[in-house]
């Protein structure tokens, strides 16, 4: 306080005059200004390294989960194919084909969804991305912060409208999910028919020697089936509970 008093002192003379502008106290400020920008810049390079960051771990665990839904289709391929195999095997042919093929419609909607939620949560998470850049440029530039903070909420508002027609395909495929217990109640009227005829056949073979095994194969078809069932049922909770998710 004493060193400010005696500036102004000098400064402001009595009298009214006016000291010449001393040049080491402009250049101080000069500096002491330099170096608030020098600070501000760097503040600002640090928190983009810190967003660039945060973005990349993002794209790590979106990679993973897109890892992950790639494996998910793999193996429904594959149950597909040992379903479509045992099918054929119990002379459902023509029923067998009909379930592959909703199968694989629904599969190629569900991937479809999966990825379309995908890309509307990476847009979200870059709007909000750049909402926060909008959120440090404020302390520079509030206008300009303005305009950026209004255009990721546009960006923000588009998101959730694209989110809402993702919602809607969801409910569409929760629809179809009707349809698999069509295709269930089908396989139980075939396996029941095919518990008939081995019944018969039982029957029939009672009295003949040495043809135990094809009885034994007849009852393992029917095992076969009814496992075949069990999974679709258990594939058809498992698509409900991904379209839940969505």
């Amino acid at each position: 306080p004493g060193w400010a008093s005696a500036r102004q002192q000098l400064a402001f003379p009595a009298g009214g005059a006016v000291w010449p502008s001393d040049p080491y106290s402009a250049q101080l400020k000069q500096e002491v200004e330099d170096l608030r920008k020098q600070l501000a810049q760097q503040e600002t390079a640090s928190k983009e390294a810190m967003l660039r960051h945060e973005q990349e771990q993002r794209d790590r665990e979106q990679k993973k989960e897109q890892e992950a839904m790639e494996r998910e289709l793999k193996m429904r391929d594959d149950e597909i194919a040992v379903l479509k195999e045992k099918l054929e095997h119990a002379r459902l042919d023509s029923k067998a084909e009909e379930a592959s093929q909703r199968l694989q419609e629904e599969k190629a909607a569900t991937a479809a969804a999966l990825a379309e939620q995908k890309r509307l949560r990476k847009a979200l998470l870059d709007a909000e991305l750049e909402l926060q850049k909008a959120n440090f440029a404020a302390a520079s530039s509030k206008d300009h912060a303005k305009s950026l903070e209004d255009s990721s909420l546009k960006e923000l508002e588009a998101v959730r409208g694209r989110e809402r027609a993702a919602a809607q395909q969801a409910e569409s495929l929760r629809s179809k999910l009707a349809e698999r217990e069509t295709v269930a109640a089908e396989l139980a009227a075939a396996k029941g028919s095919l518990q008939t005829e081995v019944e018969r056949l039982k029957a029939k073979l009672s009295d003949a020697m040495g043809k135990s095994h094809r009885i034994a194969s007849l009852e393992e078809k029917v095992r076969q089936l009814e496992d075949a069932r069990a999974r679709l049922q258990s594939e058809k909770e498992a698509l409900a509970a991904d379209s839940g998710v969505l």
